[in-house]
């Protein structure tokens, strides 16, 4: 967590310096969220070193991004001052779904220890990331994946709106859209089976 400012062109850096560290020329590539803008960034500017790629909950940056609500950027951004367990539980609305949260609280409860557990971000930290989303956009460079993609994404994320996965659809070739019902922003949590299982099967197609 270094001083910033952060972009999604240096962390895909940091993705292409790793992979040639492990000598791997070509990979299959998923994202979530913050991940997925840096997969995609990854994608436009390496096309030929992925295999495939999946997305989840996540946009194709600010031209074309369906941004969430004021009342959800206030809750997200609002972390001055606040103990970090204040923070996990102002953002736990935000990350997990009603049905998520009401039926499963131990999905919620292992993600509040899990996160606790894990050294504290520092907030000029926190703002240089959120600076990275907020200048961050491929929109215009998606026709350059030219791998199968596999977008999902939860119909009741607040977070990032399911129909940033539709502009993603439309502008990425050979890509595929699931939808899932009563899940929230925390997909691969939410619905932890059901999204390796989608993963999976895709993979099994590319493979052939």
């Amino acid at each position: 967590m270094p001083p910033g400012p952060y972009t999604m062109e240096q962390m895909a850096e940091d993705t292409r310096a790793l992979l040639d560290y492990l000598q791997i020329e070509k990979t299959y590539v998923v994202g979530i969220s913050m991940g997925g803008m840096i997969a995609q960034q990854f994608a436009t500017m390496y096309p030929d070193r992925v295999s495939a790629l999946v997305l989840g909950c996540t946009h194709c940056g600010r031209s074309r991004r369906i941004a969430p609500s004021r009342e959800v950027l206030d809750r997200l951004s609002a972390n001055e001052g606040l103990t970090p367990e204040e923070i996990i539980e102002k953002n736990i609305p935000l990350l997990f779904g009603e049905k998520c949260r009401k039926n499963h609280p131990e999905i919620v409860d292992e993600y509040r220890g899990n996160t606790l557990s894990a050294p504290l971000q520092p907030i000029e930290a926190f703002q240089a990331q959120i600076a990275a989303i907020n200048r961050f956009d491929v929109c215009g460079m998606l026709h350059k994946i030219n791998c199968p993609t596999l977008i999902i994404t939860g119909k009741d994320d607040i977070l990032v709106p399911p129909e940033n996965s539709k502009v993603l659809a439309e502008l990425i070739p050979s890509s595929r859209l699931v939808e899932l019902d009563d899940v929230g922003h925390a997909i691969h949590l939410e619905a932890t089976d059901t999204f390796n299982s989608l993963i999976l099967e895709f993979l099994r197609q590319v493979e052939g």
